[in-house]
């Protein structure tokens, strides 16, 4: 889906978006989401044995932004579900925030 979201018929969206925000390639966001135009599965490529995939995903806007959310309310927002800044000038700095957020995840203490 991620190599299609934006093309589809704009008619089986169940939310349509009507704003300015679209992907760098044209995409523009489905059910109110952007999809990733890169993305990284950290634990595979580190060979790290986690129980879980670190996903890093990068979206690069047309207006030269880079996200680390997809939600297009936290697009407009620029912070996401938990209220952190989720919108960059620098795909360097959004990958780093994307990495640290999922090793902070992957490194916490479990709760029982």
């Amino acid at each position: 889906m991620p190599d299609r979201c934006g093309h589809v018929e704009t008619w089986r969206d169940p939310w349509p978006y009507d704003g300015p925000i679209q992907r760098a390639d044209g995409a523009r966001p489905f059910n109110h989401y952007l999809w990733p135009t890169e993305q990284w599965v950290a634990s595979r490529e580190t060979r790290l044995n986690n129980t879980f995939d670190m996903r890093i995903e990068i979206t690069h806007l047309a207006d030269k932004r880079f996200l680390t959310c997809g939600w297009v309310l936290g697009i407009e927002t620029g912070t996401d579900f938990y209220g952190r800044p989720c919108v960059f000038d620098d795909r360097t700095v959004a990958i780093r925030i994307t990495h640290g957020s999922q090793s902070a995840v992957s490194t916490a203490p479990k709760v029982s």
